[in-house]
C-alpha cells in the first residue's frame, strides 16, 4: 500500500515501562515507515511516566500508545485522562497483557486496546483505522467550516466571510 502525498505525518508517542517491549514497538513503527505504509514520526519513546509527563508539558502527539500497567504505580488510564483533558482529539491506545484492564480503560475513552504481544498486522490495522478516523474528522471540520462561511467573489478574487 503506497501513501498519498496529501496524507499528513502521524506523530506517535509510546510509553511502555518494559524497555525491550518499548524497543520492539518502536522498531515495528519504524519498519512500517520504511516500508512506506505510513508516514510516522515517533516523537516520544519513553519507559517512564515521568518522561511522558515532561513531554506533555511542552509537546503533543496525534497517537499515544500507552502501557496501562506502569511500574510507577499510576495506571495508564490516569495519564490518558490528563491527555484527553488537554488534547481531546488525541488517539489513546492502551497496550497490556492484562486483559482485565479493558473495562477500567473505558474511563479514558481509548480508541483501542491491544493485547500483548502486539503483532505487526494488528498494528497496521490500528494505524489504518486511525488514519480513516482522522480523515473523517478532517472532512467533518471542513463541512462545518462551509456552514460557518460563505464565499464571495469580487474582482476575480474569492473571499471567505463568516456568516455571522
Amino acid at each position: 500500500m503506497h501513501r498519498r502525498k496529501e496524507e499528513a505525518l502521524m506523530k506517535i508517542a509510546v510509553c511502555e515501562d518494559e524497555k525491550a517491549y518499548l524497543d520492539y514497538l518502536c522498531r515495528m513503527l519504524s519498519e512500517l515507515t520504511c516500508e512506506n505504509r505510513f508516514d510516522i514520526d515517533i516523537v516520544l519513546a519513553s519507559s517512564t511516566q515521568e518522561e511522558l509527563e515532561r513531554f506533555l508539558k511542552t509537546d503533543t502527539a496525534d497517537v499515544y500508545l500507552l502501557d496501562i500497567n506502569l511500574k510507577s504505580g499510576t495506571e495508564g488510564y490516569e495519564i490518558a485522562l490528563k491527555i484527553k483533558k488537554d488534547q481531546p482529539g488525541a488517539y489513546i491506545v492502551f497496550i497490556s497483557e492484562n486483559l482485565g484492564m479493558v473495562f477500567q480503560s473505558f474511563k479514558a475513552h481509548p480508541f483501542d486496546f491491544l493485547p500483548k504481544p502486539v503483532l505487526k498486522n494488528v498494528l497496521v490495522n490500528l494505524l489504518i483505522d486511525i488514519e480513516r478516523h482522522m480523515a473523517a474528522q478532517k472532512k467533518e471540520t471542513e463541512r462545518d467550516d462551509t456552514k460557518r462561511y460563505i464565499t464571495v467573489r469580487s474582482a476575480a478574487k474569492n473571499y471567505r466571510v463568516k456568516k455571522d
